[in-house]
């Protein structure tokens, strides 16, 4: 198990798409931020309301990181190597959870810090970045069930296409179903900006 936590760290250090999905889901801000038409409190509560973006970006890096070891016969090398079936899905699943959980709190963050560089942002850093932690900590549980779907789907695949897709869809039919438990108030203390 060791072992296998160590193969996925080297993996999360060397794997680009993290960085990548983040930068597409900060960069349609960018023009809003410049305009000066977004603050730093839209950027607390991205978390709450855009839930469909940030469900896509997680399905879409698990859809590309996730299947490559099946596509290119590492899991077959890594079953070789003595590593049992229960240890590489758990540090594949740690590995994914925790790039999930970066892009979770990087993507608020990020745009906070944003606006508040630009000047008129109307609120203190500490205050929005204390809200932006509030709001994680109340939606966190959410979104890790939907990513544990989402691994669920990647590992029962294990094509990368097809993956993406799947798990795209799903993302979609999260937020149709939190959108109806939104307006049935039943989530409405923990998603309240929706």
């Amino acid at each position: 198990m060791r072992g296998m936590l160590k193969v996925e760290l080297f993996h999360f250090r060397n794997n680009w798409v993290l960085w990548v999905v983040l930068a597409v889901l900060v960069a349609p801000w960018l023009f809003p931020l410049l305009s000066g038409t977004f603050t730093a409190l839209d950027g607390t509560t991205v978390l709450s309301r855009d839930i469909m973006l940030v469900l896509v970006a997680g399905a879409a890096y698990g859809g590309i990181t996730l299947p490559e070891d099946f596509s290119c016969g590492m899991i077959r090398h890594y079953i070789a190597s003595g590593h049992s079936r229960s240890a590489i899905a758990t540090a594949k699943f740690l590995h994914y959870l925790f790039g999930c959980t970066l892009l979770l709190l990087l993507y608020p963050l990020l745009l906070v810090l944003l606006a508040a560089l630009v000047p008129g942002s109307g609120a203190s850093l500490p205050a929005m970045l204390e809200l932006m932690l509030d709001m994680f900590i109340k939606t966190f549980p959410f979104y890790w069930a939907c990513f544990a779907l989402y691994f669920f789907l990647a590992m029962l695949i294990q094509k990368g296409a097809a993956t993406v897709g799947v798990t795209v869809v799903f993302s979609i039919m999260s937020v149709l179903v939190t959108n109806t438990l939104v307006n049935n108030h039943i989530l409405s203390e923990n998603f309240e900006y929706i």
